[in-house]
């Protein structure tokens, strides 16, 4: 659970992708990065923190204030602030929620998976995946805790005012998912008083800040360094995350028809559970149909307008890359893809990274600010990464000096030491 609410906070860094910014882990396949099943949702009962009677208190408010709400209208943005080697990046986006008791509601943040809850299913979609889960919808208040892992994850980190109206007691729900929670004194939110929570996340290494409005009990703003877990998750050139959800529209009881939380999964959509994924660590090139098979022939351009045809490249060893900037796994490999073939470029190995379906200009600045030398080609309409049965991303295809394809692999585990191996033979066999 914690890696997932990681790559769906560090999203931000990129496009608000929930894969935007991976750290170790393999692949941002759609099955993995949301750890999307249709298996049931039963856990064993979670352990819930101990507090203080004034923090118990405070906690009473939130949950009667939650517990009373009927329909509930919100909006605001989810803002995070980067430092990543000393460059600063700052990423935002809108969001909206609505919520009519007890089982339907909606989430959607810009470019970032979309929750809705119709009455009686729960749906999670990824547009630009096409691809959906569902879980069923119980009766009665109890509505967040019975969502899936990645539904839950996503409403509380982009919504946490929609996840303790879904929860039939807001308050437990919070002790739930704290080892600690302490009063952090009073402050102002979105111009309202407010009283802070702080709340020591099982999932995280410093405590986040919830600001509950005085006056109504409800949430105003979340706030969150993320710093230390993410550098324990193996990123120690990240020097400074920070993480805030702040709300400009907090409407209640306002007049709502089951209508606005009507979903039908558009056609075409294939559901999570059927997507062949990976497990964690494992790399699951080896089922690709293309493994022994000539390289699909492509032409593209690359960023200068010259077009590379695969024809032209055969009598050398080629690593063909499929990538996006919204990708993080493709971010964090690249400086070792990158790394790979300065060392082997003397002994003839051509690196070609494939953008998929993204425009001309975002990949040359992507390309610029991380000082990459290898080749960028552009795929626009993502036809030669359909051609190379690319369902994942990063997939990296090694063709051999015959044209050949020699391995393939999905995702990006922290290492490139395998992919060097292979190369290193490959080029020392054709000696």
């Amino acid at each position: 659970m914690r890696y997932i609410t990681l790559i769906i906070v560090l999203g931000m860094a990129g496009s608000l992708c929930a894969a935007e910014l991976r750290l170790k882990r393999p692949t941002t396949r759609p099955g993995v990065v949301m750890q999307a099943t249709t298996r049931p949702t039963t856990r064993p009962a979670a352990s819930v923190a101990e507090v203080s009677p004034e923090v118990q208190e405070v906690l009473g408010r939130i949950t009667t204030a939650y517990g009373e709400i009927k329909s509930l209208e919100l909006a605001g943005t989810v803002r995070m602030r980067l430092d990543e080697n000393g460059q600063e990046r700052v990423r935002e986006a809108g969001f909206a929620g609505k919520f009519l008791a007890p089982g339907y509601f909606r989430h959607e943040t810009r470019d970032e998976p979309l929750v809705v809850g119709t009455g009686k299913k729960a749906y999670l979609y990824v547009a630009r995946e096409r691809v959906f889960e569902q879980s069923d919808v119980p009766d009665g208040r109890a509505v967040f805790e019975k969502l899936s892992e990645a539904q839950r994850q996503i409403v509380m980190l982009q919504d946490p005012g929609l996840a303790l109206a879904l929860s039939d007691n807001a308050g437990q729900m919070l002790r739930r998912l704290a080892k600690k929670i302490e009063l952090g004194g009073e402050t102002k939110a979105g111009g309202a008083d407010c009283v802070v929570l702080k709340v020591q996340l099982k999932d995280f290494d410093s405590p986040a800040e919830l600001k509950f409005e005085k006056a109504t009990h409800l949430l105003r703003e979340m706030t969150m360094d993320m710093t230390a877990s993410v550098q324990k998750e193996g990123r120690p050139d990240i020097k400074d995350v920070r993480y805030a959800v702040s709300y400009g529209t907090i409407k209640t009881d306002a007049e709502m028809k089951a209508e606005l939380f009507a979903f039908a999964v558009p056609a075409g959509t294939r559901e999570m559970s059927d997507v062949a994924s990976t497990d964690d660590g494992a790399d699951g090139g080896d089922k690709s149909p293309l493994l022994g098979q000539a390289a699909p022939d492509f032409a593209l351009e690359d960023l200068l307008g010259i077009t590379v045809k695969l024809t032209d490249l055969k009598g050398s060893v080629v690593i063909v890359d499929f990538w996006a900037t919204w990708c993080g796994p493709c971010r964090a490999a690249m400086p070792s893809l990158n790394a790979l073939y300065e060392k082997h470029k003397a002994a003839g190995l051509k690196v070609y990274i494939i953008n998929q379906r993204e425009p001309k200009e975002k990949v040359v600045a992507f390309v610029e600010s991380n000082k990459l030398t290898m080749t960028a080609l552009l795929d626009l309409k993502g036809i030669v990464g359909k051609a190379y049965h690319v369902n994942g991303i990063p997939t990296t295809v090694v063709i051999g000096r015959d044209g050949m394809v020699k391995k393939v692999h999905v995702g990006f585990g922290g290492s490139l030491d395998e992919l060097d191996k292979e190369v290193a033979e490959m080029l020392k066999a054709a000696e």
